[in-house]
């Protein structure tokens, strides 16, 4: 809802393309850039959960999930390990 507002809101008050004071366009500059980068937050954060939890959650439990994985292959090659060497001797 707030990016909905936030578009027209931006389009019709900060015309700084319109402006011929150059401290009044520069302002209005600095007011349609603030905004267009809020509606880009704004775009990632509706996109990112989606119900379900934010990219950094993920990535951390990705990392645990991948450790995880990591020593159990790894306890898995070393039990192999063993049985092959036992079985040459």
């Amino acid at each position: 809802m707030l990016a909905a507002t936030l578009v027209p809101t931006t389009a019709a008050a900060h015309r700084f393309w319109e402006e011929s004071d150059p401290a009044v366009k520069g302002n209005q500059k600095v007011h349609f850039f603030k905004n267009v980068s809020m509606f880009g937050g704004l775009l990632i954060a509706g996109a990112d959960t989606d119900g379900k939890p934010g990219v950094a959650w993920r990535a951390r439990h990705a990392a645990t999930d991948v450790k995880r994985e990591a020593r159990r292959l790894a306890k898995d090659a070393r039990r192999e390990a063993g049985l092959a060497k036992a079985q040459l001797t």
